[in-house]
């Protein structure tokens, strides 16, 4: 009878436990940026907006839509994350998306964004899911390392990522970049 009960109750702590995390913080979050004016796609549970964004990324990308009047354009986040663009023209510049149960804020506007790296500490960025889940791959590098680690390593590399450093001049030999799309 005692075990039955310890067991039952351990049960109902897992429970309670997984429905505060999976279902009201996110319940919680979302009300909250709402309240404030950021919309953005319904989440379904668990999945969040995946099943949208597979579907959106079905679409076939093509290197045809990268070249417009003989030019290659740079503007292939559109071609890549075509989700992206429809949730921003559907909710606006700054809209919420969820990636499974982690939410995923989209800054469309410039500004909001320089001045929210301007006003807060050097901890804003990578977050400590994808640190872990990364980590063994990448190690602490600029990918994955946060704070002053992260300015460390981006001074030292910052005079190699310049563009007069990094710029490809083209080769007479070389007639086109892209790769044959027959």
């Amino acid at each position: 009878m005692f075990l039955t009960l310890a067991l039952l109750l351990a049960l109902y702590n897992v429970l309670t436990y997984l429905f505060k995390l999976l279902w009201l913080k996110p319940h919680r979050l979302r009300s909250r940026l709402s309240s404030q004016g950021i919309g953005g796609p319904t989440p379904s549970f668990l999945l969040g907006n995946l099943v949208e964004i597979k579907r959106s990324l079905s679409t076939t990308f093509s290197w045809k839509s990268m070249v417009k009047d003989g030019q290659v354009t740079h503007d292939w986040a559109h071609s890549l994350f075509p989700f992206l663009n429809n949730w921003a023209k559907q909710y606006g510049p700054n809209y919420m998306f969820w990636a499974g149960i982690l939410p995923v804020l989209y800054l469309g506007e410039h500004d909001l964004v320089k001045e929210i790296s301007l006003c807060t500490s050097l901890d804003l960025g990578k977050s400590t899911f994808l640190q872990k889940f990364f980590g063994p791959l990448f190690g602490q590098g600029l990918l994955t390392s946060n704070g002053l680690s992260w300015a460390y390593q981006r001074k030292i590399i910052a005079p190699e990522l310049n563009l007069v450093k990094i710029k490809v001049k083209p080769s007479p030999t070389r007639k086109n970049h892209l790769p044959d799309t027959n």
